[in-house]
């Protein structure tokens, strides 16, 4: 079931964060030092502006976060992923979304990217991000198809 994200989720998307985090920049040549959400305060504040929603079965298994047309957030603990959680998110967020929705993801995560593609998504620019202070190349992809 997904729902709306209420303050006693917090600590649950926390530790869904950072089981998850790094497994984005797993493809990169450099080593990323994690650096934990509630320290982060450019990706927390994105986060807190939000609308969140979480996906429960018994425990929180995964969450997406949107701020207007943009998915900011979509982290699924890795234990539960493969089982459908991340898609019933993104077509939930998407439900959500009027307009084109657009994210943005490392460019090297391919797994995130070929599930993206698979919904209708494409890549619109290329350009250089940061996590924890290292640079990462990042894309921006809207999605083109009328699910969208």
């Amino acid at each position: 079931m997904i729902r709306t994200f209420i303050a006693t989720d917090f600590p649950r998307i926390l530790e869904i964060y950072t089981l998850s985090k790094l497994d984005e920049l797993r493809f990169e040549a450099v080593e990323f030092e994690f650096l934990p959400l509630e320290k982060d305060a450019k990706r927390l504040s994105a986060l807190r502006e939000s609308d969140i929603y979480v996906y429960e079965d018994e425990t929180i298994l995964g969450y997406g976060a949107m701020f207007q047309q943009e998915i900011r957030a979509l982290f699924v603990c890795p234990s539960a992923r493969g089982e459908g959680v991340g898609k019933s998110i993104l077509e939930f967020l998407l439900t959500k979304i009027s307009g084109q929705a657009k994210l943005f993801v490392a460019k090297s995560n391919w797994p995130a990217i070929k599930f993206y593609q698979k919904v209708g998504f494409e890549t619109t620019t290329e350009f250089t991000a940061e996590y924890n202070g290292t640079p990462v190349q990042a894309i921006e992809m809207v999605c083109s198809n009328k699910k969208c």
